[in-house]
């Protein structure tokens, strides 16, 4: 149980605020807390998380995706002078309990569109289907965002797959 103010949780707090003056002073529970800090499968957030080099973003943190499920979004950083032959992102796919069959696909997309996600023509090791994991670089690769996508799994548990900048 934590005692503070509502409004300064919620990043709405008047700096006159104090326990004698404020009315939204209470016991603020985890269910308060869980409850504000709930995230969508489809990272909504304006702009996403963006990768620099040598970040590592987890696309899945040993989670159960079903079929079809993409992971949230990450933009990735246009630099001056960047070479028009497209970057190169490195990434891992591993399994706490390894599937008897699996496809996990890095996508890319210009525009932070859920259908413009793709995999581009042209760029190598944009998929994997190995059921012990694997550690790809994906070459050639011009986009502003990218995702992973789980595009069949049977069985296994804690899928995770790293994007490394």
């Amino acid at each position: 149980m934590v005692r503070g103010c509502a409004r300064a949780v919620l990043g709405r707090r008047d700096p006159t605020c104090s326990v004698a003056t404020c009315s939204e002073w209470t016991d603020l529970d985890s269910t308060f807390f869980l409850e504000m800090n709930t995230m969508p499968n489809y990272n909504a957030q304006n702009p996403p998380y963006s990768i620099f080099p040598d970040d590592v973003a987890l696309a899945f943190n040993s989670e159960a995706p079903a079929t079809g499920q993409a992971s949230q979004q990450f933009a990735l950083p246009s630099y001056a002078g960047f070479p028009e032959n497209g970057r190169t992102i490195r990434w891992q796919v591993s399994f706490a309990t390894a599937p008897s069959a699996v496809t996990i696909q890095l996508q890319t997309a210009m525009n932070d569109v859920d259908a413009q996600y793709a995999i581009l023509t042209g760029a190598a090791n944009m998929t994997t289907s190995l059921t012990a994991g694997d550690n790809l670089v994906a070459s050639g690769v011009r986009a502003n965002f990218v995702r992973a996508k789980v595009t069949s799994i049977t069985g296994g548990s804690g899928v995770t797959v790293q994007i490394l900048g």
